[in-house]
Order: structure tokens, then C-alpha cells, then sequence
């Protein structure tokens, strides 16, 4: 009897060893099928162009934004990200009928009806005007109070929901690109530009002109946020992004 309970054990123990290296192979097995799925995804984000947080150069997507996306998706979580550049209107609508998975933008309640919106900003906006200070007086603009703007012909971006949502007292012309933008304030289409005071500047500084002059608008900065389309079947990144972001 007891030799044949110490067989008994010695089968019991090889039996349990089987099963623990069965068992260890199969979670091998289950977190290389996991990274080799998180591998194959490629997220489509869309943008326009906005030196110097995202932006198209030799066709490479360059910017801080591009390097902390880079950093979250590819490095982090695994996940490649396909940066595609448009005017910034058809970026959003995009985003709305869900042909492309993600961008980063300001939140606004037009934007979380088609978009998840995250909660840990990428990174801040300031707005300001800029003016052509051959065409009018640049003191003119400079009233510390942005109903005084209503007597010019102001231009944005095309899709600015912002400048939409915060600024409904006044009236725009709409522009495809930063350079349309210069261009018909330099040929005296329009009096203002209203915009990212980063963005603007770097325009500036690319395009040097004297007569040109910044006036930054009164208020807090705006907080950027990585935004999914609802349509997305990858949305629930959303979470794992943000996680890494605060890491950073």
C-alpha cells in the first residue's frame, strides 16, 4: 500500500508539471497572439497643416504632436499610426462618418456628437490677430475687447470650431490653409487673421514681413485633446493612450 501511494504522488506530481507547463505555454502563447493583433493595427489619424505642432514635410508627418503620438501609439502601445493631411474641414467630416480613426483638436460640443473626446490634453493653444499694419493702424485692433473686431474683415481656418463656438459675435471668411490666410490679408482681401498664436508665428517666421503685426487675444489657453471617431473599432485606445500619456 504504500509504495502504491508514493506511485500515485509521483504520478500526481508529473501530472501537475504537465499541466503547469501546458498552462504557461498557453498564456505565451495567448500575449504573442495579443501583441502580434496590437501590431497589425494601423490607426489613421488626420490632420492639416499647423507648424510647429503637426505638420507635413518630405512626406513625413513632423511636430510635436507627430512625436508624442509616435511615442504613445508606436513605441508605447504597439500600435502604428498613418498620419494623413487635409484641409481641416474635411479632417473633421472624416472623423464624423468615420473614415478615419483619430485627430487632435480642441473640444467643443459639436465635436463630442461624432467624437470621443480624452481627458488628458497633449498639449495648450493661445489665440491671437494678426493684422496688416499698412491697411489700418494696428492700435485699431487693439481694444482689449474682441467685440472690437466686429468692424473688420476677419478670416480662419476653415473648421475651427473654436472660433466658432467662442466667437459667434463676429463674422468670418473661411480659408483652406495657413498660406491662404497671409495671402489675402497681404493683398488686403481681409483686415485680420484670427488663429494659433503658435502656428501664426511660425508662418511669420518662415514668411518674414514687416508691415505684419500679432496682437494676442485675452484668455486662458485652449487644451488639446486626442479625439476618436465613434465610428472607430479601435476607440477603446482611447484609454490605453491617455494612460501612457500621463506616464510621459
Amino acid at each position: 500500500m504504500p509504495e502504491r501511494t508514493c506511485l500515485n504522488l509521483d504520478r500526481f506530481s508529473a501530472s501537475f508539471r504537465s499541466g503547469a507547463v501546458g498552462l504557461l505555454l498557453y498564456i505565451l502563447l495567448s500575449l504573442t497572439a495579443a501583441m502580434a493583433q496590437a501590431q497589425s493595427v494601423t490607426l489613421k489619424l488626420v490632420a492639416t497643416d499647423y507648424p510647429p505642432y503637426l505638420y507635413a514635410e518630405d512626406g513625413e508627418a513632423k511636430g510635436l504632436e507627430a512625436e508624442i503620438i509616435r511615442e504613445v501609439f508606436e513605441r508605447r502601445l504597439g500600435v502604428a499610426v498613418n498620419f494623413e493631411f487635409y484641409p481641416w474641414r474635411r479632417a473633421q467630416q472624416m472623423i464624423e462618418s468615420g473614415a478615419a480613426d483619430l485627430f487632435v483638436a480642441a473640444a467643443t460640443p459639436e465635436r463630442r456628437e461624432f467624437a470621443e473626446v480624452g481627458r488628458v490634453p497633449l498639449g495648450y493653444w493661445s489665440y491671437s490677430v494678426v493684422v496688416n499694419g499698412t491697411a489700418a493702424p494696428a492700435e485699431l485692433f487693439y481694444q482689449h475687447d474682441i467685440k472690437s473686431l466686429k468692424a473688420f474683415r476677419l478670416i480662419a481656418l476653415g473648421g475651427s470650431s473654436w472660433v466658432e463656438e467662442y466667437l459667434p459675435m463676429l463674422e468670418f471668411e473661411w480659408a483652406n490653409s495657413v498660406e491662404q490666410m497671409f495671402k489675402m490679408l497681404l493683398h488686403g482681401r481681409v483686415d485680420a487673421i484670427v488663429g494659433g498664436s503658435a502656428v501664426l508665428r511660425q508662418y511669420l517666421v518662415a514668411h518674414p514681413a514687416q508691415q505684419i503685426v500679432e496682437l494676442p487675444l485675452a484668455g486662458p489657453p485652449v487644451p488639446l485633446y486626442l479625439q476618436f471617431s465613434e465610428k472607430s473599432k479601435h476607440k477603446a485606445l482611447l484609454g490605453k493612450a491617455e494612460a501612457e500619456l500621463v506616464a510621459l
